[in-house]
């Protein structure tokens, strides 16, 4: 009788949760589903709960993923590593490492209640997608639940530098007494949004500047969901003079990649519970 493995991938996208799975036998794949449930103050409520139970009890060989949403992490040359017991350090490649604080990683697996398998910095995805299509002096970034993960990759693939700043989420617009309806409210929210990413973006090239010799020749930008026109992207890239692609990132199957595949392991914040 042959085995069957799935794969639960846990997605946030805002206030929502998405439950992803993935069933394969002798290397195919024989079902999938996919549905959303409201979090609870950032935890799963119940329905979800259930839902993963249930997708648990339907296959035996199951591991879930999630992603590692945390302003405290960075990517560092191997040299550059001290050891300190407060943190954990794991291999983006061999020459450099993701660390990230063991307390904060505790405290984020435990809004899910349930035992994740493979836990990935978003520095993780943004470097697998980076890989697909490589070039040197390019300024990579990825926008996830208003969190932009950045980090400029030079020569042989190297990561130069890393660097995290948040955007206003759309719930602080909502919640201001500016206007009273949807309309204005997003209008307000995309111009905060454009404002703050410009203006971010501005300021880490500067400040690498400051301490780089080597020139961003394209900013490679990435969103789950698009907020950002074609006229916004152009205005930010003639403002800069860097050419900027903008393009949507597929997190479930680069998520999927990184845990099926056991070269991706070293890059994994946890300890798989299977």
């Amino acid at each position: 009788m042959s085995k069957k493995t799935q794969y639960i991938n846990l997605i946030r996208s805002g206030n929502n949760i998405k439950i992803i799975n993935r069933i394969f036998e002798k290397n195919q794949l024989i079902d999938s589903s996919s549905s959303v449930y409201l979090l609870n103050n950032g935890i799963l409520n119940n329905d979800a709960y259930f839902k993963l139970k249930a997708l648990l009890n339907k296959t035996e060989h199951t591991y879930i993923s999630a992603i590692y949403e945390n302003l405290d992490q960075k990517v560092i040359a191997l040299e550059d590593i001290n050891e300190d017991d407060n943190y954990k350090s794991i291999n983006l490649d061999l020459r450099q490492k993701i660390v990230a604080k063991k307390f904060d990683i505790t405290n984020y697996i435990a809004n899910y209640n349930i035992d994740i398998d493979y836990l990935f910095s978003p520095y993780s995805i943004l470097f697998f997608k980076y890989l697909q299509n490589p070039k040197e002096e390019t300024l990579n970034i990825v926008i996830l639940n208003n969190i932009a993960y950045a980090m400029v990759i030079g020569k042989n693939n190297k990561v130069e530098c890393s660097y995290i700043f948040q955007l206003t989420p759309f719930d602080a617009v909502e919640k201001s007494e500016f206007y009273s309806n949807e309309i204005e409210e997003q209008k307000l929210y995309d111009e905060i949004y454009f404002l703050e990413l410009n203006t971010n973006i501005k300021d880490f090239i500067e400040k690498y500047y400051n301490n780089h010799q080597n020139f961003i020749q394209q900013i490679n930008l990435f969103y789950d969901i698009k907020q950002l026109k074609d006229e916004q992207i152009k205005m930010i890239s003639e403002e800069l003079m860097i050419q900027i692609k903008y393009e949507k990132m597929e997190i479930d199957d680069i998520l999927f990649e990184l845990s099926s595949h056991k070269g991706y392991h070293i890059q994994n914040l946890v300890t798989p519970m299977k």
